[in-house]
């Protein structure tokens, strides 16, 4: 058998960190834009979850209180928009919650860039973005 000396010194050895950003870039690599699914899930206590748009200004932000696990879905698909809560593993529909003149994102064909923020509780959020390619045909 292959072996080999170890130790770990006794005040231990880093194997990973998480870093918060506050900010991603988000690489469409088709040709042409596309709605966004994004599913913000809260790590802890989080107030009003706002997204921005650093490359075109606009936000998107929802009025509402989360607490550790919950989740809260948006869907800027053309044709299939939608704002979903999911508290206790129970889903509801708090499009009514939205803040006002909201920039349904759409992801342009290269780097977007956003940041996020909350009124309370930023650095427990956890944001995934979903998205599927499109390319342009003849």
């Amino acid at each position: 058998m292959f072996q080999f000396p170890f130790s770990i010194p006794a005040k231990g050895i880093e194997f990973s960190r998480i870093q918060k950003d506050y900010m991603a870039t988000i690489t469409n690599k088709g040709d042409a834009e596309t709605g966004v699914e994004i599913v913000i899930t809260a790590m802890g206590d989080i107030v009003n979850p706002i997204i921005y748009n650093a490359d075109t200004g606009g936000s998107f932000g929802v009025n509402i209180p989360m607490e550790a696990s919950d989740q809260l879905r948006i869907s800027t698909v053309p044709g299939d928009k939608w704002v979903k809560f999911v508290h206790n593993g129970v889903e509801s529909n708090c499009i009514n919650k939205v803040m006002p003149d909201p920039e349904w994102f759409v992801l342009a064909a290269g780097d977007n860039i956003f940041t996020y923020a909350a009124a309370e509780g930023t650095e427990y959020l956890a944001i995934y973005f979903q998205f599927k390619y499109k390319y342009l045909g003849v």
